[in-house]
């Protein structure tokens, strides 16, 4: 449950005590007692479906996340060694096939990743490590990519059934919470209004209690820079990097919720061009996590506008954006 749903829901649990508290009063609307009763329901529909969302899946994915950093590290030391040795020997094949930059890496998706790390493990063994001493490639360093890319190639492969399940739970928990949010804005809410005559006092409080889910999304007048009060949503498409409409904002602090089921990336910086490459500092937001950001750790002044990418060449992402200050 991200703050915007858990505000949401501690608004409409209020909301149903005051009306539980002045029976008489909601009963001057007989249609009004009714709809309470259906969105009870539909509350604790909300409720059931969030306790089932797959509560190990951040763990999950951070691990593949370690993993994926490890063998990075594994890799691209062998392919350096690859490189320092064939300048020594002017063997210009070899170094072609040690081509990768780091930023490759960093860019390709998991199985590239792995497969560049296997042809690498089979290079090596061609060479031999003795070859590669001198160019400080050890024994055990050849040990380590074995393990690394063992390890790795385990945690690219386990969590896609719990990945996908998770990505029908969050979307089912969603559809409730949308259906309850709804039902409270038309059909309660309309219910209530004649007690606007009949009952004044009650009426306020039931106001205010409904109107409790406003805290924490502050309005904004037209023209005020940040984002859009409330969430905002944008799909991130396979392997984009996507800009944000809008900029990161003086005083302000963001939740940026991982909808989807692919892992993201974002970050902000001084110009509003989309750059070509995932800069080395992007954050990462692995599939159904959320991490709150202040404009202070957005880089705020120097940088102000947002992105997004999406590394994934199988599915792609969305992400929810939140002003919650």
């Amino acid at each position: 449950m991200n703050d915007r749903q858990k505000i949401f829901v501690r608004s409409t649990k209020v909301t149903f005590s005051a009306c539980d508290a002045n029976q008489a009063s909601t009963a001057l609307v007989p249609i009004m007692v009714t709809r309470i009763v259906i969105g009870k329901t539909l509350l604790d529909d909300f409720l059931n479906a969030d306790l089932l969302v797959t509560p190990s899946i951040t763990g999950i994915a951070l691990d593949k996340q370690v993993s994926r950093e490890t063998a990075t590290v594994e890799i691209e030391l062998g392919y350096d060694a690859i490189t320092s040795l064939a300048i020594e020997t002017q063997n210009n094949t070899l170094r072609e096939f040690a081509h990768y930059t780091p930023s490759d890496l960093e860019k390709m998706t998991g199985e590239a990743l792995l497969e560049a790390g296997k042809n690498l493990d089979t290079k090596i063994a061609d060479l031999t490590v003795l070859a590669l001493k001198d160019h400080g490639y050890l024994a055990t360093d050849y040990t380590d990519l074995h393990d690394a890319l063992t390890q790795f190639e385990a945690d690219l492969n386990t969590p896609e059934f719990a990945i996908k399940t998770h990505g029908t739970e969050v979307i089912t928990r969603d559809d409730k919470y949308k259906k309850l949010v709804d039902f409270m804005k038309n059909q309660l809410d309309s219910a209530a209004k004649p007690l606007k005559k009949k009952d004044s006092v009650f009426y306020t409080l039931y106001k205010k209690c409904r109107k409790l889910h406003l805290q924490g999304h502050r309005k904004r007048k037209k023209g005020d820079t940040g984002g859009a009060s409330g969430e905002y949503d944008k799909v991130i498409p396979m392997l984009k990097i996507v800009p944000m409409d809008f900029q990161v904002a003086n005083g302000k602090i963001y939740l940026f919720s991982n909808l989807g089921n692919a892992d993201l990336k974002y970050w902000a910086q001084a110009t509003p061009d989309v750059p070509t490459t995932i800069p080395s500092t992007a954050k990462v937001l692995t599939s159904g996590d959320e991490a709150t950001q202040s404009y202070a750790d957005l880089g705020y002044p120097d940088k102000v506008y947002l992105f997004v990418a999406n590394e994934s060449n199988a599915e792609g992402g969305e992400i929810a954006i939140d002003e919650v200050v």
